[in-house]
C-alpha cells in the first residue's frame, strides 16, 4: 500500500482480545471501535477512546503529539 507509516493486522484479533480493546459486532463479524493508539519506543504511550468526533481525531493526535515533541 505504500503507507508512510507500519500498518498492524489484526485478522484473528489476538492483539485486540490481549488489550481488552473495545469491539462491536456487526452480522457477524468482530469489528473495533474506533480508538488511536500512540505508541512510542515499542510501547503503547497514550490511547485516544473514545473517538468523538471522529473528524477532530487527527488533529487531537497531532496537537498531542506536538506537545509531547514541541520543536
Amino acid at each position: 500500500l505504500h503507507l508512510p507509516f507500519p500498518l498492524l493486522s489484526d485478522h484473528a484479533l489476538s492483539f485486540t482480545r490481549a488489550l481488552g480493546l473495545p469491539t462491536f459486532t456487526v452480522d457477524g463479524k468482530v469489528l473495533l471501535k474506533r480508538v488511536t493508539l500512540i505508541i512510542e519506543e515499542g510501547a503503547i504511550g497514550h490511547i485516544f477512546y473514545p473517538v468523538f468526533p471522529p473528524h477532530k481525531n487527527a488533529a487531537d493526535v497531532l496537537d498531542f503529539l506536538k506537545s509531547r515533541h514541541p520543536r
